[in-house]
């Protein structure tokens, strides 16, 4: 552990002091929270905005081939004639448009999958509009995240630094983001994203189909996307959303804490915190006040995040406490 001299007293005062600390790890509580439900209130508006075109593709697809107010499923799985393959084709070239807007790989994989598709029937041409629209959303999620992430981390780097007493060097935006993207749980959050974003394409095909397969009246199935579904697809979008978000603002801080307590050069130990209340993990009860080397600091191992929806953080060992 560091052993204070007199000199260094007079500057850190109370930060010698592990209850300045512990207070510090509440007000960072606040701003995770406070963080969480500013991009979850984007996040929403966003969903909500994305699924009212979905009802609208829909719609018009139920309009046009439902005979005697219901959509037959032989009816359904035809190909497409010369003109309906024109306006799949049309919506199609809004994922090429947000590519050469983006050059998001994840768009690119996207293109890549409908390329590969030989036969397009109705329904098919339906499903892909509907994951096109999906595809709009998951990007603006990406993005909202991302940038929410980077200023996140270079706010809280830069706290960690000062509270150190060493002035913060400058990160590029770059090197940010391969901090912030590192696959710590296996798989970067961006991936888990798309990943996310499949499923719901998945939730509401299976929706539409199973109504069709059924013989819904087209009253019906409209009323149940309309009701139903779409709450189920909100509350999941956002329950998926919110455990993602959460999880991630918990690592940029925590990664931003560690690499400013490493890069002030006066930290060789950290206490791991968990949050005291009926929710916390038994996983992260069991770390809570336990010391550990800042060089050997692993996450999901002695490092949080622990898990996903880990709130836990950790505290600079400065001297005995």
């Amino acid at each position: 552990m560091i052993e204070l001299s007199k000199k260094d007293e007079k500057y850190w005062g109370p930060l010698s002091n592990k209850s300045y600390w512990l207070k510090r790890s509440e007000e960072l509580d606040k701003v995770a929270k406070m963080t969480e439900k500013e991009v979850m209130k984007k996040l929403s508006a966003l969903y909500r905005d994305a699924f009212r075109s979905i009802e609208k593709e829909v719609n018009d697809f139920m309009m046009k081939y439902a005979v005697d107010h219901k959509l037959d499923y032989a009816t359904v799985t035809q190909m497409l004639t010369p003109i309906d393959l024109a306006e799949y084709n049309e919506k199609i070239q809004e994922l090429h448009a947000m590519y050469r807007d983006t050059k998001s790989e994840y768009i690119k994989i996207e293109i890549e999958r409908l390329k590969a598709r030989s036969k397009i029937t109705r329904l098919r041409a339906l499903q892909d509009a509907i994951n096109v629209e999906l595809c709009k959303v998951t990007h603006e999620y990406q993005m909202t995240l991302e940038d929410t992430l980077i200023g996140l981390f270079s706010d809280q780097y830069t706290k960690a630094c000062e509270l150190m007493g060493v002035m913060a060097p400058g990160i590029p935006r770059e090197a940010v983001i391969k901090i912030i993207e590192y696959p710590y749980a296996g798989r970067m959050y961006s991936d888990n994203i798309w990943r996310n974003k499949d499923n719901l394409v998945n939730f509401i095909n299976q929706e539409i189909t199973v109504g069709i397969i059924r013989g819904e009246s087209i009253q019906k199935i409209a009323r149940r996307l309309r009701n139903e579904t779409k709450a189920d697809t909100l509350r999941l979008a956002q329950s998926w959303a919110e455990r993602l978000v959460r999880t991630e603002i918990n690592y940029a801080m925590n990664q931003a804490h560690l690499k400013g307590y490493k890069d002030s050069g006066v930290v060789e130990k950290y206490e791991f915190l968990a949050a005291h209340d009926k929710r916390t993990s038994k996983l992260c009860r069991d770390l809570d006040g336990e010391m550990f080397e800042l060089s050997k600091a692993v996450v999901g191992e002695n490092y949080p995040p622990m898990h996903p929806n880990c709130r836990s953080t950790v505290v600079p060992v400065l001297e005995d406490w």
